[in-house]
């Protein structure tokens, strides 16, 4: 969510697989970069609060069982890049809705609201941990493949000689 990730490997399913859940119906793909904006505010005059995360993913498919050949497959990498958003963005809020439950800030949204605006700082500072554990978080992830670390090719070895 802060865009610290230097690299990580996320198993999301393989595209038609008929069961997802099964390890050999996934597919790997290297997170290469990731950015984030997080941006919190006060909706009105009352306590109520809201965050915004928004996340930009680029990643590499980097392990497949799948027999799926995205070279020529559009929508086969659309589904996948759908379902890597689908578990960044689910990640993000098991984070968040963990960090409620335990009162603690640890991504820093009280920080940003009090720094962006003093109002608010001055009606809600004194209440945080209680605002803080009904925050409501928007997650937005945009995610992309834009290349295979894989040789898409097959070849048959020579076992003649």
């Amino acid at each position: 969510m802060r865009g610290d990730v230097v690299s990580a490997v996320i198993a999301v399913p393989a595209p038609g697989a008929e069961d997802p859940g099964d390890f050999r119906n996934r597919v790997s793909l290297e997170i290469m970069r990731a950015s984030s904006q997080v941006s919190v505010r006060a909706l009105n005059t009352t306590d109520e609060v809201e965050a915004r995360v928004k996340v930009d993913v680029t990643a590499h498919l980097a392990e497949t069982r799948s027999f799926v050949d995205i070279t020529q497959d559009m929508h086969a990498l659309i589904q996948m890049e759908e379902a890597l958003a689908d578990q960044i963005r689910g990640e993000i809020l098991d984070a968040v809705q963990k960090a409620q439950s335990l009162r603690a800030d640890i991504f820093g949204f009280g920080r940003m609201l009090m720094a962006s605006d003093y109002r608010a700082r001055k009606r809600i500072c004194p209440k945080w941990d209680t605002v803080f554990t009904s925050l409501p978080v928007k997650v937005e992830v945009k995610a992309r493949i834009d290349r295979s670390a894989l040789e898409t090719n097959r070849y048959e070895a020579d076992t003649t000689k």
